[in-house]
């Protein structure tokens, strides 16, 4: 059984074996956005950003640890949740109370949008890969359950 310290040392060699480009819209732009929800909190996009964020986190980081890794089969747990945070934050921002909504969480709900819309669009690339057999864990050569 892998020490606490090995599965982290996996994960951090999975994560560092990444494109520069992945690993900046992941710890650059996609998580930071949505742990933004904390300042946010006191509004409807920033709680439901806040809930869909730790879905997530808790989703993939369990995935992670299982797999030592980061492999394609984290994009599921974002198409699970991004997909309904997408919709519910569109209908806020174009529904018919949208005149009442606050310039900031118009903004943030528009950043949180477009950010996860994309994100939604590359996890639908890495789903369709890992579903015809890309399973590998970056770092980890072509071992490993994925």
């Amino acid at each position: 059984m892998s020490s606490g310290r090995s599965v982290v040392r996996s994960i951090s060699l999975s994560f560092n074996s990444l494109p520069l480009w992945v690993r900046l819209w992941i710890a650059g732009w996609l998580v930071p956005v949505n742990a933004a929800s904390i300042f946010f909190l006191g509004t409807p996009v920033g709680l439901w950003t806040a809930i869909s964020a730790g879905l997530v986190g808790v989703s993939n980081g369990w995935l992670a640890v299982r797999l030592k890794g980061l492999s394609r089969a984290l994009a599921f747990p974002h198409l699970v949740v991004w997909i309904p945070l997408c919709i519910a934050i569109a209908a806020r921002l174009t529904g018919p109370d949208a005149g009442s909504i606050g310039r900031t969480e118009y903004i943030y709900g528009v950043v949180v949008l477009t950010t996860n819309i994309l994100s939604i669009g590359l996890d639908l690339v890495d789903a369709y890969r890992w579903i015809a057999g890309e399973r590998s864990v970056p770092g980890q050569g072509s071992t490993g359950p994925a």
